[in-house]
């Protein structure tokens, strides 16, 4: 009888079980209390230290966008003052509930299908921004919204068509202005591709939908860039006097409470890396199920990789992606570095590409395209955030039970602030662009040229520059 396959068998039935049933953890949950509000005032200072020395320094002088930044550290990028955040503008005055529901039925277009587009367009429409609209924006401009009724009761609208619904959109600004607009804050640099993208350059190559449904993006985002200086300039202190802000505080008190192997229920096995293991892990309290990957100290010490544990876990604490992998807690014990992670559990890109196919290896176009732009917009937030990845491979890219990808394995990364380069080999051979083999300044170019290889492989089912299984 094999033993250690009665053992895995056992270990997956209990990992299933936890994923599809949460029940062992409720008399954990019910002993978890949020701390007393006499907490709050000395708590909330804190915050505001913190979000002060993060601010970059050309945030600081200007009271508008120090305020911005702090609205959006605090209620887009933290879950849970998102999740707050909202439950407050839905429970308030008309005028704030309905400029939320805007911007949540705006999200809801965003990811919608393209079968979905049109009923999702016309579901903003309807609801916001028609005269009259049972729950109508009234801080948008006029021309704004007449432009999105427009476009959006267009179908298969003409190029004309389009530059006439467009215009009003496109004023001649002041030279002075337009220079501001030209030349990037000092400091700062296009590293995205949203950042760098020209619409008016491509949209004549796209198809009549494409082109509809580019436009009323292009409108949506101009109705969330108004709406924003009044979630910021008067909402935003509104709801930091609120209860919804207040838990949020509390929260924030009991994240810093430390986190030990006690908070824990430990599963089986998933794999091995180079400092250690990696294990299934749950949270007692809340059920939720993670990857823990415990990084041995010893090897890490020997292998003088110190630098490179710390630059993963400063830089998973940065993210804060649909599509990279994320820290949820950080903890240590006498002999492991523990880092508790977003759980990916259906093996990484490269087993797919080579092992679920028994006719041929690679994947299916279709495959290809929805892998391709799950890591684009990955690695544009990376970019977004100053991060340079230089470790983009198959074996890097992971999937969850719903296969969605997600960007993983940090330890290589470069911050890049500004626009700044850097040198030096870093990654696989076989995926290194040519300025980084020539030892050449680089910068977030060559994640891009690590993505094309990475593509190639998904498609031919081998590396591009693969000859009698060797690299060339």
């Amino acid at each position: 009888m094999d033993m250690c396959g009665i053992e895995d068998m056992v270990a997956n039935n209990v990992l299933v079980k936890a994923k599809s049933d949460g029940s062992c953890c409720t008399k954990w949950r019910k002993g978890f209390v949020l701390p007393d509000k006499s907490v709050c005032g000395e708590t909330q200072k804190k915050i505001e230290i913190e979000l002060q020395s993060a601010m970059p320094d050309n945030m600081r002088s200007d009271p508008k966008t120090a305020k911005e930044y702090e609205f959006y550290q605090l209620c887009e990028q933290q879950p849970i003052g998102k999740e707050l955040f909202g439950k407050y503008c839905k429970a308030a005055e008309p005028k704030i509930k309905n400029a939320f529901a805007l911007l949540q039925a705006i999200w809801d277009y965003e990811i919608a299908s393209a079968e979905e587009r049109n009923d999702a367009a016309q579901c903003v429409l309807n609801s916001h921004l028609q005269d009259g609209a049972p729950y109508e924006v009234m801080c948008l401009p006029k021309e704004l919204k007449a432009s999105c009724c427009a476009l959006v009761s267009t179908e298969s609208p003409t190029l004309d068509q389009l530059n006439e619904i467009m215009k009003p959109m496109k004023h001649t600004p002041d030279p002075q202005e337009a220079a501001k607009e030209v030349e990037p804050a000092k400091g700062l640099a296009i590293t995205s591709l949203t950042d760098s993208y020209q619409p008016d350059v491509v949209i004549t190559h796209l198809s009549a939908d494409e082109r509809r449904y580019h436009c009323i993006k292009m409108l949506f985002d101009k109705c969330k860039s108004a709406i924003y200086p009044f979630m910021t300039e008067e909402v935003f202190p509104k709801y930091k006097k609120s209860e919804e802000f207040e838990t949020f505080v509390r929260w924030k008190w009991k994240e810093k409470e430390p986190v030990t192997e006690d908070d824990f229920l430990s599963f089986r096995l998933l794999g091995r890396g180079g400092f250690g293991e990696v294990y299934a892990y749950q949270v007692k309290t809340s059920g939720k199920l993670y990857a823990c990957k415990k990084i041995d100290k010893k090897k890490m010490k020997q292998k003088q990789a110190e630098k490179v544990v710390l630059s993963e876990k400063i830089t998973l604490e940065m993210v804060n992606s649909p599509f990279v992998v994320s820290l949820a807690y950080a903890y240590e014990n006498k002999h492991d570095l523990n880092l508790v992670m977003t759980l990916m559990g259906s093996g990484d890109l490269k087993f797919h590409i080579y092992e679920t196919s028994d006719k041929k290896r690679g994947l299916s176009k279709e495959q290809t395209k929805f892998y391709t732009a799950q890591i684009t917009l990955g690695l544009d937030h990376l970019h977004r955030e100053n991060i340079l990845y230089r470790d983009m491979k198959p074996e890097n890219v992971l999937l969850d039970d719903k296969g969605n990808v997600r960007i993983a394995d940090l330890g290589l990364v470069c911050i890049l602030p500004g626009d700044k380069k850097t040198a030096g080999r870093a990654g696989t051979v076989g995926f290194m662009a040519p300025e980084m083999l020539r030892g050449e300044q680089y910068a977030f170019g060559v994640d891009w040229f690590a993505l094309g290889c990475t593509m190639f492989e998904m498609v031919e089912g081998k590396g591009p520059f693969i000859t009698k299984g060797k690299v060339c």
